[in-house]
């Protein structure tokens, strides 16, 4: 069936994050929480034993899927600049040669009234709890896996060139997550010329670091009365 809803805020707001809500729907390489996984971590969903490679994604009707070396690549959202995302999980349509979960985006437009939107999270380890317990201490994890931090800026704007006739919508977005390695931490010997075995910096938990950033453009022109044409520009 075809399932529509707003993007959840405390999801990573992104097709994937919202596509596991629907009961069935799985998310391959393991479930990201609240954007800590990134865009690219975990791209494909599946349902009803499809591969991953079988998930495609369109732009108002039109696939903007690449397969290419038996994967699915992605095409990152920018909610900022999405009207509406739709998941399609049965009936598949003929058109396409996968039977994979279907993403339908809608891309948001300009309009002849002035208007925006913005979005900005942010969380780190103080607002985080663990389950680390003295017998997993016991055991040898002297630190859970945990957020350094994460945080994201989103925001659009768009309205007329000229009125009636032609109009335009800007989106830009920056997440960061920073997820620090259960038990791993930098080596103190680190450019340490005299030792050459590895000895842990307790002060120092490792951690890994994702970073992306999407500009978007769509200019939309009313043609004819029954004509409208989009031009859509995306920095990813």
């Amino acid at each position: 069936g075809v399932q529509t809803c707003a993007l959840p805020i405390s999801s990573g707001r992104t097709q994937y994050n919202l596509g596991v809500l629907i009961p069935g729907v799985s998310l391959a390489g393991g479930q990201d929480v609240g954007g800590s996984g990134g865009q690219t971590a975990f791209p494909n969903l599946e349902i009803h034993g499809s591969k991953a490679a079988d998930s495609v994604e369109t732009m108002g009707g039109m696939s903007i899927s690449v397969l290419s070396t038996g994967a699915h690549q992605p095409m990152r959202v920018n909610p900022a600049a999405s009207q509406e995302i739709v998941l399609d999980t049965a009936a598949g349509d003929a058109e396409y040669q996968v039977g994979g979960v279907r993403i339908h985006r809608i891309a948001r437009e300009g309009s002849n009234t002035w208007n925006g939107t913005f979005f900005g999270s942010f969380a780190n380890g103080d607002m985080q709890g663990n389950n680390l317990t003295q017998e997993l201490r016991d055991r040898g994890l002297n630190t859970p896996d945990s957020i350094k931090t994460n945080k994201e800026w989103n925001a659009g704007f768009g309205g007329p060139i000229k009125r009636d006739k032609l109009w335009f919508f800007l989106a830009g977005r920056q997440t960061r997550s920073e997820m620090y390695a259960a038990g791993l931490f930098e080596n103190a010997n680190l450019n340490n010329r005299n030792a050459w075995t590895f000895v842990p910096d307790l002060s120092k938990p490792a951690f890994n670091l994702r970073e992306q950033t999407d500009g978007q453009i769509r200019l939309t022109l009313q043609a004819t009365t029954r004509n409208k044409l989009a031009l859509t520009w995306q920095d990813a």
